[in-house]
This record gives structure tokens, C-alpha cells and sequence, in this order.
């Protein structure tokens, strides 16, 4: 028995993206989810601070002072945060954030965003975070005038 194979007619335009870009279609993906509203918050909530800057990624936003990390916040939530070795352990014996799976060793925590509570923590550790950092910039020019 022999099969006749046609000739489909099909429209091809090489100008078409089949499919986006990852940081598109992770936004997209992002922007449909329900963390949608809980991010934004967490975003105006730090966005007035002085010298805050976001930088968007193929992962989500990175939270920056002068150049400096304070933060990483992903797309579906996952907030990053380095600390020191002590503030660390601090930190997660007191069960506020995780050791961080991806960094293992490192000084890295995170805190996963869920709900509007969760946001204020988010907050309240980025605050931490901006303290942390703001109060080493201010040692270091206090050190360069003496």
C-alpha cells in the first residue's frame, strides 16, 4: 500500500519570532503570575530610598547602592540578600531567612515573597541590608578624611 505525501501550504516569515526572548517570556510568565502585586509592593516600597537603582536581568531585578548589590529579587518572588558571616547566622537561627541553596558557603540568604506580609519583611531585610551597607560607606569616608 503506498501513501501519497502533499505539500502543505504553509506561510513561513523568517521575520517571525516562534518563540521570545527568555527575559521576555519570563516576564510575561512573571506578570501572569499572582506575585505580580506582591513584588511591585516590595518594589515602591524600596524604590524612594536614596541612591536605590534596579537593574533588570534575565532573572528578575538586581537592588543596587553605588554599584553595590543590596539585593537580587527573582521573577516568581526569591528575594537574595548578602550579609556577613555573623549577621547570617543570626539571621537564619532565627528562622527570618534561608540559607541560600545556590550560594552554599557563601554569605547569601533568602526569603521567598508570598503575600503582602511577606513583603513587609522584605522591606524590614533590604532596610537591614541598606543600614549595613550605608553605615560601612560612611565608616570608609569618615577613615579617607582622618
Amino acid at each position: 500500500m503506498t501513501y501519497a505525501m502533499t505539500k502543505q501550504d504553509v506561510l513561513y516569515d523568517p521575520q517571525f519570532e516562534w518563540a521570545p526572548s527568555p527575559s521576555a517570556s519570563m516576564g510575561r510568565l512573571w506578570s501572569r503570575t499572582s506575585k505580580l502585586k506582591v513584588v511591585w509592593d516590595l518594589v515602591h516600597a524600596i524604590g524612594d530610598w536614596r541612591d536605590i537603582k534596579f537593574a533588570p536581568d534575565r532573572c528578575g531585578l538586581s537592588i543596587s547602592i553605588d554599584g553595590v548589590t543590596l539585593g537580587h529579587l527573582d521573577w516568581n518572588g526569591r528575594l537574595d540578600l548578602p550579609f556577613g558571616p555573623e549577621m547570617r547566622t543570626q539571621l537564619v537561627e532565627e528562622e527570618m531567612v534561608s540559607p541560600d541553596p545556590r550560594y552554599p558557603g557563601a554569605e547569601y540568604v533568602m526569603f521567598n515573597i508570598q503575600s503582602g506580609v511577606d513583603v513587609d519583611r522584605a522591606t524590614w531585610l533590604l532596610r537591614l541590608a541598606y543600614l549595613i551597607l550605608d553605615s560601612a560607606t560612611v565608616d570608609r569616608q569618615i577613615i579617607g578624611e582622618a
